[in-house]
């Protein structure tokens, strides 16, 4: 979502990027440079009301002296130039960057090559390992994948309920409590139905998963277990390498 909020902000969508950015942190409040990002990017959009009330929220929660002077600068600048109105967009050629380049913000997604010094590394031993018994390593593999979904599913699910929390405590103590704030609060309560929605998918394919998974490999023939090693030459300074292939 945070690389969506920065594509958006760089076509100049500012008001959708501020939208991505706030439900961002709506579901992890811990990444708090978000609002900071939130409020330059309604800033961007000309919306005082809504920069100046995530700045503020940004200062009760940071402590870090830079990020606290620019940002009071940035509300004495919002401000000056409108108090707490929606005057459309802000003047051509303000000086902004990317609400992710930030100091504390996500980093983009590597989009380069890998480093050339990972790929001259010499030739070293390789182990290797390969199911000689289809059969048993398929619903091994299924039940693994199953394990993995639920609990990517729990996991999912925890978060969401804590940003539920954060929301409604967002909503006790005011934090909604200016215009728009309440389709603000609409849009967060959706984006946290559709989260707890997939959380419970994941738990639910992953239990039909591990359960598949169990079934066809209580029905799979078995086979005696082995291992056997040989040795491959290979290019490089350490001269060879090792292939080991099992069977399970």
């Amino acid at each position: 979502m945070s690389d969506e909020a920065a594509k958006l902000f760089k076509a100049q969508r500012y008001a959708e990027a501020a939208e991505r950015i706030e439900q961002a942190y709506a579901l992890d409040p811990t990444v708090r440079v978000r609002l900071r990002n939130a409020g330059r990017a309604w800033q961007e959009a000309g919306n005082a009301a809504r920069a100046l009330h995530c700045f503020e929220r940004f200062l009760a929660l940071e402590t870090d002296p830079a990020l606290r002077k620019d940002t009071e600068e940035r509300i004495a600048a919002v401000r000056k130039a409108g108090g707490g109105e929606d005057s459309g967009r802000s003047p051509a050629g303000a000086a902004s960057a990317s609400p992710s380049s930030t100091k504390g913000s996500e980093p983009p997604a590597p989009g380069g090559r890998a480093s050339p010094a990972a790929a001259t590394t010499a030739a070293t031993p390789v182990i290797t390992a390969t199911a000689g018994s289809p059969g048993r390593a398929l619903p091994i593999a299924i039940a693994g994948a199953g394990v993995s979904l639920w609990v990517a599913g729990a996991a999912w699910h925890l978060r969401t309920a804590a940003a539920d929390d954060t929301v409604a405590e967002g909503e006790r103590s005011g934090q909604y409590a200016y215009p728009g704030g309440d389709k603000k609060l609409g849009r967060d309560r959706e984006t946290l139905a559709t989260n707890r929605a997939v959380a419970w998918s994941l738990v639910g394919a992953g239990a039909v998963g591990a359960g598949v998974g169990a079934w066809l490999w209580l029905r799979a023939p078995r086979t005696e277990a082995g291992a056997s090693v040989s040795v491959m030459p290979t290019v490089g300074r350490d001269g060879g390498g090792f292939v080991a292939a099992a069977r399970f």
